[in-house]
């Protein structure tokens, strides 16, 4: 036969040869012996093999083909095929028989991009002890994805599983990975962005990236998404990116010599770096903000969430409950009047925070409490940040679901709380307070 009759066995074929089975083989074979050879995996039909556990099988040479195989060893390596392409108790060199196939038809034939990218993520977790299959394996993998731009679109759950079983990054695989995104013009996803902000010189580097890795890995998601909503979407610069990759097969390096792989190309999305300085952005802001959270955990002298812990969290983290929420919550509960309003001691607030008894709390103090109150989405009032008087250990304040946010620097509060006491003095001067009265200052301040 010529090479026009060799047929590519993928995924839902059958191919039966010396006695074997072979289910979605993923394998090149043809019947009979060509003349010259075609390529290292190929199974020719009309080759000699022996029958199971018969002779000597001895070891294949660094170079192995399926051609240059000894009837012996024909036989061991269609007895792995069948036997679902995972023993480890079978020389390297029978998996890399079968992964030059592999190569040849993404590299050559242009096929079965997302079917082989699944099975060489299927044999990189069998055979990763050995180093040179590793080697060869992680890098193919993404120039599966590569050969695939302007093909095929891979699903999202196939180039998930590529980028979990990816231990190392450099500038090339990065880029095969972007280039993804950006020509079939899906946004860059959260977990990618990351990636790309670590990887990029122009992100500041921290003590606490290490010591607190899962909130700081959560605090970047959170505000990328909340800044890009499904994600950013990339643009890729004029010039294209070469990309250049040595088969494992000296099948293909042969055919390859004479420049065929500095033809691969790919769009250049690293080379326009002006688009992702907003990840650097938020990288950088959430390293500064769990620098607080640093400090605070490493006073603590355990590991449980303290108040002070909890309260130097980014806002986006706080998705417990504060650590003395049921102790102020108690203590509002225990002063509700019959119209629903909630009037507590300052000194029941104090205890709590751990402050001792005194006539008057200080200014830190003062500040303390109402931190914690902000922390817990509470309001109080008066606010001693907004009319400058610290509390008395007697005075009561009232408490309740803050709505708004507090602006610190609003002139209009002050005003108002004047006012309101003004207001409420004159309407008490004769010992009785109206609802008239109350509405006619509740309408002037309004």
């Amino acid at each position: 036969p010529s090479s026009t009759a060799v047929r590519f066995y993928g995924p839902g074929t059958v191919l039966e040869i010396a006695g074997h089975v072979l289910e979605s083989p993923m394998v090149y074979h043809v019947a009979g012996t060509l003349r010259d050879p075609f390529d290292a995996s190929l199974i020719e039909a009309g080759l000699p093999v022996a029958k199971p556990d018969r002779g000597y099988v001895g070891e294949l040479p660094y170079w192995p083909t399926y051609r240059g195989a000894s009837p012996e060893q024909r036989q061991q390596y269609l007895a792995w095929l069948t036997s679902g392409r995972c023993r480890t108790d079978v020389a390297i060199s029978y998996p890399f028989i079968y992964f030059y196939g592999l190569e040849r038809r993404v590299l050559i034939d242009g096929c079965d991009h997302e079917a082989i990218l699944q099975e060489v993520l299927r044999l990189l977790p069998i055979y990763q002890s050995n180093n040179s299959f590793r080697r060869y394996a992680s890098t193919f993998l993404w120039t599966i994805v590569m050969t695939a731009i302007g093909r095929v679109s891979l699903s999202p759950d196939m180039l998930r599983l590529a980028i979990t079983s990816t231990s190392f990054w450099n500038e090339e695989n990065l880029s095969v990975l972007l280039a993804n995104y950006q020509a079939n013009g899906h946004p860059l996803p959260p977990e990618v962005a990351l990636l790309v902000a670590d990887h990029d010189p122009r992100a500041p580097r921290s003590i606490v990236i290490r010591r607190h890795h899962e909130r700081f890995t959560e605090l970047f998601i959170r505000r990328y998404v909340g800044r890009f909503g499904d994600g950013m979407v990339l643009r890729a610069g004029k010039n294209p990116r070469r990309y250049s990759y040595t088969p494992a097969s000296a099948t293909l390096r042969h055919e390859f010599a004479g420049g065929r792989t500095s033809q691969l190309t790919l769009p250049n999305t690293l080379g326009l770096s002006s688009q992702f300085k907003p990840l650097i952005e938020i990288w950088s802001s959430a390293i500064e903000d769990l620098k607080h959270f640093d400090k605070a955990h490493r006073k603590s002298s355990s590991e449980t969430m303290t108040a002070a812990m909890y309260e130097s969290l980014p806002q986006e983290l706080r998705c417990e409950d504060h650590p003395d929420f049921e102790a102020w919550y108690s203590a509002i509960n225990r002063h509700v009047d019959k119209d629903g309003w909630s009037l507590v001691p300052v000194g029941d607030l104090a205890s709590i925070r751990g402050i001792s008894e005194r006539t008057r709390l200080t200014k830190t103090q003062c500040e303390d409490l109402l931190k914690c109150a902000d922390s817990m989405d509470l309001a109080v009032e008066p606010d001693a940040r907004m009319t400058g008087q610290n509390y008395r250990w007697d005075e009561v304040v009232s408490v309740f679901p803050r709505e708004d946010e507090l602006n610190l620097h609003d002139k209009s509060y002050h005003a108002a709380s004047i006012l309101l006491r003004l207001g409420m003095s004159v309407a008490a001067a004769d010992g009785n307070i109206d609802e008239s009265e109350v509405s006619t200052i509740t309408m002037h301040l309004e």
